[in-house]
């Protein structure tokens, strides 16, 4: 009883902490898409079900069959239900809908961590070991920092994680409940990642390689079971998809080719140098997974594998096939990326939703190591546990502490002392709102007089909707279409911005203050290491964890 009490305790404690330091991160790129992708969706629901006028819903939606499918394309139920919280709670304000959001985000990604510890529990058969194995899955600084604002990957990570839980318990006992349930959640997951559609293809072999080889006499109608499965995945999928209502096989195909290798021209930073994002090598991802996990976690990985392949017992068949089924839930994302050669982006978010794989055998080398000790050392059970939980957890959490608001640009000692001259820092320019904020709170100008900033790609921008109303106020924002402040052409995103001054280039460079995160800018990344000028402008604040700057913010200094 004790220790279920400790386990709650512990899970209580995550999500007040949660909930309180949700405030603190930025906006990044693609929230806004989300928001009004969550906008679009929930207009289309309305008036389908002839309620728009109800829920007072904007007539103003996005054709399905006109529009890119982009902004239907991801994350449908998550960005909808944040987009209905908003319309029921009449939640105006920008700083609090964003707000909501993270906090939304991060509860889900909670739960998915909660899931897992029962799924892991069932399988070792042991709450401890069942709580280290949500420790692994809840102690990554990056994964958990994309837990407060990445609503597409992290909210996809945390389904795979719900799903596991009925679906071994489906697998075990042939329960038509648990059926029932896992291939829902499973379809809930496909309509926020389409490739996670592998999964329901795997637990089919699965089960068909338990009815042919581990029935041992017993009915088992695997066809009955296999059936209700299909039928609980499809329904699913096409309940919490809005876009696929109208013609659900002529939209699900059209966006399944659309998103398997989504058209981008960008390139990422990968060991130094820029490779276009429909070109990446075969060991891209994995690279990626590599430099960005714990080393800690790399090693009980590795152990689990070992483990699983040369020292499983060979009894129990129906433990091995599971086993087998897990290894492919990880391997088979990375195989299809490397013969398919999917376009992706800056690190390895877009494979998010296997690590609660890769946590399974991080927590089975785990109980193996422990089970080693214990047979050398003569220490008491829960002293060769704790010792092992403070090697293994005590850099990732320290790191968690240090890096807050930043986890996402955690890297292991194998990325160099500093992983951004060879890889891409904070891509997605949460970091842009402390830089903001740093602005706001030292300029020295009038309260009432405007401030022009400018950054790369709109990425300052993006998190206008963070700042307090009052600071929204006093800020103007220019883009910047490149990196090359001498090659800029600034296009103002405010209504009242003179536009014949940018348009005559009355002024050299009409901005008071350049952001930057410094991605895609290798070059000026490296001479800002030594120098505090660019241009015109010195530097005048920076965010620099570890080695790495991760954001730098320059005042212009010649009018």
């Amino acid at each position: 009883m004790k220790d279920k009490i400790y386990i709650k305790v512990c899970f209580l404690i995550f999500f007040v902490c949660g909930m309180y330091f949700s405030k603190d991160f930025g906006i990044s790129w693609d929230e806004p898409f989300h928001r009004k992708g969550g906008k679009q969706n929930l207009a289309l629901i309305a008036k389908t079900l002839k309620i728009d006028k109800v829920l007072d819903i904007p007539q103003n939606i996005i054709n399905p069959a006109d529009s890119s499918k982009d902004i239907f394309g991801y994350g449908a139920a998550f960005d909808t239900i944040c987009f209905l919280i908003e319309k029921l709670f009449r939640i105006d304000d920008l700083k609090n809908i964003w707000l909501m959001r993270h906090k939304m985000n991060f509860l889900i990604y909670l739960i998915g961590a909660y899931l897992f510890f029962l799924f892991s529990k069932s399988i070792f058969k042991n709450q401890h070991f069942g709580f280290i194995a949500s420790m692994f899955y809840l102690l990554h600084p990056r994964l958990l920092s994309h837990g407060f604002f990445n609503g597409k990957d992290s909210i996809a990570q945390a389904l795979v994680a719900c799903s596991l839980f009925p679906l071994f318990l489906a697998y075990k006992n042939n329960n038509y409940k648990y059926i029932i349930i896992s291939g829902a959640v499973i379809g809930l997951a496909i309509t926020t990642r389409i490739p996670i559609i592998y999964l329901p293809l795997l637990f089919i072999t699965l089960l068909f390689f338990k009815k042919l080889i581990l029935e041992n006499g017993q009915k088992i109608n695997s066809k009955k079971i296999i059936f209700i499965f299909i039928l609980s995945n499809i329904f699913s999928s096409y309940l919490f998809w809005p876009i696929i209502w109208e013609s659900p096989i002529d939209n699900f195909i059209l966006i399944f080719n659309k998103m398997k290798n989504h058209y981008w021209v960008g390139s990422n930073l990968y060991m130094g140098e820029y490779i276009k994002a429909s070109e990446i090598p075969w060991h891209y991802t994995p690279i990626w997974i590599l430099i960005t996990t714990p080393i800690s976690y790399l090693l009980f990985f590795i152990m689990g594998i070992i483990k699983t392949i040369f020292y499983q017992s060979r009894d129990n068949k129906q433990q091995i096939f599971f086993d087998i089924f897990m290894f492919f839930g990880f391997v088979g994302p990375l195989v299809s990326i490397a013969y398919l050669g999917s376009t992706l982006y800056d690190g390895w978010r877009q494979t998010f939703f296997i690590y609660p794989f890769l946590c399974y055998y991080m927590a089975l080398g785990f109980s193996w190591v422990y089970s080693i000790l214990l047979k050398k050392f003569p220490l008491r059970l829960n002293l060769i546990i704790i010792l092992l939980s403070v090697f293994t957890f005590i850099e990732p959490s320290m790191k968690i502490l240090y890096l807050h608001p930043h986890q996402n640009i955690y890297f292991n000692s194998l990325a160099g002392k500093d992983p951004m001259r060879n890889f891409e820092g904070d891509y997605w320019g949460n970091s842009m709102r402390q830089g903001i904020e740093w602005i706001l709170n030292n300029d020295k100008k009038d309260g009432k007089h405007e401030i022009t900033i400018a950054s790369p790609y709109n990425g300052a921008k993006k998190n206008y909707g963070i700042l307090t109303k009052e600071n929204r106020q006093r800020v103007m924002w220019i883009f910047l279409k490149s990196n090359n402040l001498d090659n800029y052409e600034a296009v103002p995103l405010a209504q009242n911005y003179n536009l014949n001054t940018l348009s005559g280039k009355q002024i050299k460079y009409p901005f008071d203050y350049f952001i930057t995160n410094f991605r895609g800018d290798k070059e000026n990344y490296l001479k800002s290491i030594s120098s505090n000028i660019y241009l015109d402008f010195n530097e005048v604040y920076n965010i620099k964890l570890n080695q790495m700057k991760i954001l730098s913010v320059y005042k212009k200094t010649i009018d």
